[in-house]
């Protein structure tokens, strides 16, 4: 049975190396990064009616190459867009990224990763979470987990950040846990409050927990509790937003299908399942999602709801757009546009 399945997987990497047909299929968005292999990953997107710095939607992600060098992970920077509908983005050099490794951690390994955006209406600012993983290629043996921290940037216009801010050492014992993976906030303005959801991941495949906690300041956390899943599936990387009087959560996995499903919640604690959204598959042989899906994040836009979804070919990553007048008719678009770095 193990061989059958090596094989398999095999049989399976080789299909993922066909070039697809582009002509007559569904596309991603367009998005330039500055390593030049232009292929982003794990987005998130934020989305004012009213426009903020001159628009109305603002997204990070951190471009994650397929074949990059001297390692995938080092172009793993948190990068900044923004748009008026959500399908053109333009950048720029100070946002693009607003984070990078110096040559030292370069040459250790260190990588960026999972970063998200949070608005506050109060201070008029956006923030970029991340973290920062610093390796030690020295260890002669792989560890199950390098130290790790979550930092933040902020910004009062769009495009000049701060310097980086140290909110949590994962390592300390005054850390809200052991490990803060895909974190997702939202900042709460009648409670002048930080709520986040994130995995309390172990390093392992299975088993893990999405847990809740608030903070008034970023750096001191409190409540922090395990939320219920209806039909659990195992976490690995998810997101959390709240509008039309619910929370949406959109849970990502390693394990099953390894696709997106989304649930819903009345109290961002209690989550029952509502449909998966969308899966990888070998039969989707021409589609730009068929070898992988990833984070992916949704978001209460001017013409209903979107989800941006990281995914993948095989040769290549990408960020495409599904797009419905609710979470039950979500359907991917063609998600082409034209942007300039």
């Amino acid at each position: 049975m193990r061989l059958i399945k090596k094989v398999l997987n095999v049989g399976r990497r080789l299909i993922f190396k066909i070039p697809r047909f582009e002509k007559n299929a569904l596309r991603p968005l367009t998005l330039r990064d500055f390593s030049g292999y232009n292929q982003p990953f794990h987005p998130s997107v934020i989305y004012v009616e009213d426009g903020l710095f001159g628009y109305k939607y603002w997204m990070v992600q951190t471009p994650y190459p397929i074949g990059g060098l001297p390692y995938r992970a080092r172009w793993e920077c948190p990068c900044i867009y923004w748009s008026n509908d959500g399908i053109n983005w333009g950048t720029g050099k100070n946002n693009n990224p607003i984070d990078d490794l110096n040559s030292t951690e370069i040459e250790n390994g260190d990588y960026f990763s999972d970063p998200h955006l949070v608005y506050r209406d109060d201070t008029k600012e956006l923030e970029c979470w991340y973290r920062i993983t610093h390796m030690d290629r020295t260890q002669k043996e792989k560890k199950m987990q390098y130290p790790t921290y979550l930092v933040r940037k902020t910004s009062k216009d769009g495009r000049n950040w701060s310097k980086r801010e140290l909110l949590m050492d994962f390592q300390s014992s005054k850390s809200l846990d052991a490990m803060v993976r895909s974190p997702s906030i939202i900042w709460d303005s009648d409670r002048k409050t930080y709520r986040m959801w994130y995995v309390d991941t172990l390093p392992t495949l299975a088993n893990r927990n999405i847990i809740y906690a608030e903070s008034n300041d970023a750096h001191n956390w409190a409540k922090k509790t395990t939320i219920a899943l209806e039909h659990y599936i195992d976490p690995w990387h998810i997101d959390v937003n709240y509008f039309d009087g619910n929370y949406h959560l959109i849970n990502y996995t390693l394990t099953g299908n390894r696709g997106i499903n989304y649930y819903e919640s009345d109290d961002g604690i209690n989550f029952k399942f509502i449909r998966e959204l969308l899966r990888p598959s070998i039969l989707y042989i021409n589609s730009f999602y068929r070898a992988q899906l990833y984070r992916s994040c949704s978001v209460k836009a001017h013409d209903g709801v979107r989800v941006y979804f990281s995914a993948s070919d095989g040769i290549s990553t990408f960020i495409g757009v599904m797009r419905g007048s609710n979470f039950k008719d979500l359907r991917v678009i063609d998600a082409s546009g034209l942007n300039n770095l």
